[in-house]
């Protein structure tokens, strides 16, 4: 494998738009009512703790994690509209 120059980007702003994002491709089962019961306004991970998808845990979930290519990852936070893509993460 070759060793890559990983690269950052700034994208600020991106936060509601990404959280939106997020919502539309894990969370479109669910109404918005639904989503407010769990708690998705605190925190979008409540969507795996209450179980209303199917997701992997503790070491499958970090195996899983470790298979997938990263070429590019995004990184955003849930209350916070600071935003940034990785290249050759």
């Amino acid at each position: 494998m070759r060793n890559q120059q990983k690269k950052k980007m700034d994208i600020p702003k991106w936060g509601t738009y990404l959280r939106e994002r997020w919502r539309g491709r894990f969370a479109s089962h669910l109404s918005l009512e639904e989503q407010k019961e769990i708690g998705m306004d605190g925190f979008l991970w409540h969507l795996c703790s209450w179980g209303k998808v199917e997701c992997l845990e503790k070491e499958a979930a970090i195996n899983a994690f470790h298979q997938q290519s990263k070429h590019t990852c995004t990184l955003f936070y849930q209350f916070a509209q600071e935003a940034y893509l990785f290249e050759n993460a």
